[in-house]
């Protein structure tokens, strides 16, 4: 996929036990606190949904890992299935160049075609200049906090509300 704004090509696909490697090393160069056990031992998780950017040398420059939820406790207003973000991680070197939003948009078009209606994530806890970048992605894709006064408590979205935002930024987003 390329990103006209900052010239940056990337690809999007599933992962596979052969990109556990490079999985677990975004997850280390991000200086986030990822849970990689599984990818450590060589192993996408069963009950998750993986992708991966690839950059333009094939080289493992991004990772999201959600799930998809068909019975769960959820507001009435917003009834399962639900698709939920896991995680997101961006090699320090492909940062700000669209490889979050991509990855959250190919997430969006799998949860959708899966059914599913709403999206929620909790933004990783942490002090406040480090939840505001995140923060600010998730919002940027469509996602509003669900307590507005603090945004750790997570954020949640109708899947076709966020999918008008994706298209409406990139017209190719979730179409190839």
């Amino acid at each position: 996929m390329n990103n006209p704004r900052n010239a940056y090509t990337f690809v999007i696909r599933k992962a596979t036990e052969a990109d556990c490697p490079g999985i677990v090393d975004v997850g280390v160069s991000s200086g986030e606190r990822f849970e990689l056990r599984d990818y450590q031992l060589g192993e996408i998780p069963e009950c998750l949904e993986v992708f991966i950017a690839e950059d333009h040398a094939g080289r493992l420059v991004g990772w999201l890992e959600g799930s998809f939820y068909r019975e769960v406790d959820a507001p009435q207003e917003h009834p399962p299935p639900h698709a939920y973000i896991e995680a997101v991680a961006v090699a320090p070197c492909a940062r700000r160049r669209g490889v979050a939003r991509c990855l959250i948009a190919e997430f969006v078009k799998a949860s959708i075609s899966e059914g599913l209606t709403w999206i929620a994530l909790t933004p990783m806890h942490g002090d406040d200049e480090g939840i505001a970048p995140r923060v600010a992605l998730f919002t940027a894709v469509g996602l509003r906090p669900v307590d507005p006064s603090d945004p750790r408590e997570g954020m949640a979205g109708a899947l076709s509300d966020v999918a008008a935002v994706l298209l409406e930024a990139s017209d190719s987003s979730l179409h190839r």
